[in-house]
């Protein structure tokens, strides 16, 4: 099927493992809010391998996730079509209490159909709220995406951008408000030779209204306020050998947000000055056989501190891919002084097991690396068309994606049907086994009753 049935449908599911840790103050040290919010985290979220890579992404792109960075990776090195859905469970005592952990949720599908590809998927950009004086709270600023990106220049260079509508929540108690930005992200990728590329992104600030209430909930007044997400942009590295083997550098900077402070003290003001965020990862296959496989992923990052009098933190990430037959399992982990992200999930492949039953044909496989492949042995075998070379079209690009849908039906009858006969001729043969046992055992009783019978008469004759 090409690259299409390689991407799989992923079901995710994921958890937190948390130490106990001495809270923040959950009373406010102000009275009346002055000052707007932050809608821009500094870690990494995504799935597990953006965060065992440390999100060193920008210059890969090689999966959903990683394109919310860089959507021009949609038609350059993502494959085929996928869906995901992910949840990142993150304690950080820079913003809040260690016991106290935010949970949220990501999802997004998309796919690559030369030279275009698409994708539209939403995620929570920063998230801040526990209980305050018994109320409560949650600050919430989630970019809901629309990217599309083309191929240019005989695949050398990939152009992706993506439409931004974002929202942020202030939830104080029963009191909720919502304010809506509109932004852009606008991306490319060049690959140069031995599948080296080179990344570029550039999102202008998005600044979200204030709201109108001036009531004063939890003890504080006027507690809606606006929301600003500074300029992010970045320049990234990546390097594919082979399938089997990825590394990613990238350096990301985000801008000044003035007359920004974190909920839990007007003091704590965010985005005074520009950072630099340099993050460094790898992913490696150490298995690959037909029906089984296991890629380990490791990386870090330097958190420059954009919360003033607190300082920058180094990340230490990792991650763990397991494929057994139809199914997937991940783990991953992102750990530093005073913050705790860790990811689990569980998934079938959905494409795969249709291959699997015989519903959707199954296109000629690259050799398997076994066990330590050669990660810096030059192949293009099993890579995105768009930096593969002997690239050859399998069954979605020679059938088309609408014939194939068309034809699963008739598959699933005819698998069905043919199973069907399976099961009949193995009841037929298992019947015919049996009758000729009872036969057997009828021949073997015969002739053990006539040996008898001779036995007797011969005793008979004797004894006269």
């Amino acid at each position: 099927m090409g690259s299409f049935i390689k991407t799989s449908a992923w079901v995710l599911m994921c958890s937190g493992l948390f130490s106990s840790a001495l809270s923040l103050a959950q009373t406010f040290p102000y009275a009346t809010r002055t000052l707007g919010y932050s809608g821009l985290g500094t870690t990494i979220e995504g799935d597990v391998r953006s965060i065992g890579m440390a999100g060193a992404t920008l210059g890969l792109a090689d999966h959903l996730s990683a394109t919310r960075q860089n959507p021009a990776g949609l038609a350059m090195t993502t494959e085929g079509f996928g869906l995901v859905v992910f949840g990142n469970t993150i304690a950080d005592q820079n913003i809040q209490s260690m016991a106290n952990p935010n949970s949220h949720l990501s999802l997004g599908v998309g796919g690559n159909f030369h030279p275009w590809g698409f994708a539209l998927g939403s995620s929570p950009m920063f998230h801040e709220g526990q209980t305050y004086n018994g109320v409560l709270i949650d600050l919430i600023t989630t970019e809901w995406r629309l990217s599309v990106a083309r191929l240019l220049f005989d695949n050398h260079l990939a152009l992706g951008t993506s439409l931004l509508i974002g929202d942020a929540l202030q939830q104080f108690g029963t009191n909720a408000q919502h304010s809506y930005a509109v932004g852009a992200t606008f991306s490319a990728l060049v690959q140069l030779p031995q599948r080296w590329l080179v990344g570029l992104t550039f999102t202008p600030r998005m600044n979200y209204s204030g709201g109108s209430s001036t009531a004063t909930i939890a003890g504080i007044a006027n507690p809606f306020q606006g929301v600003s997400s500074p300029e992010r942009a970045g320049l990234g590295v990546g390097w594919i050998p082979n399938r089997f083997f990825r590394a990613g550098f990238s350096v990301n900077v985000l801008g000044t947000t003035p007359g920004i402070a974190l909920l839990r003290d007007q003091t704590a003001w965010v985005g005074q000055t520009v950072t630099l965020q340099p993050r460094l990862g790898v992913a490696y296959s150490l298995i690959d056989f037909r029906d089984f496989s296991l890629r380990a992923l490791v990386g870090a990052y330097w958190e420059a501190s954009r919360i003033v009098d607190l300082p920058s933190r180094l990340h230490f990430t990792g991650g763990l891919e397991v494929r057994p037959w139809v199914l997937e399992f991940g783990w991953a982990v992102d750990f530093s002084p005073g913050y705790q992200n860790m990811l689990f999930l569980g998934g079938l492949d959905v494409v795969r097991l249709m291959q699997k039953l015989e519903f959707l044909p199954s296109d000629p496989q690259p050799p398997y690396g076994g066990t330590l492949p050669r990660m810096s042995v030059p192949s293009e075998l099993g890579l995105p068309r768009a930096i593969n070379s002997s690239w050859r079209p399998g069954a979605l690009e020679k059938q088309g994606i609408l014939e194939l849908g068309k034809q699963i039906p008739q598959n699933i009858e005819k698998k069905i049907g043919k199973t069907g006969d399976q099961i009949q001729k193995g009841f037929e043969k298992a019947v015919e086994n049996f009758e000729n046992r009872v036969r057997d055992r009828r021949e073997q009783q015969r002739k053990a009753s006539e040996r008898e019978d001779r036995w007797r008469k011969k005793t008979k004759r004797t004894t006269h």
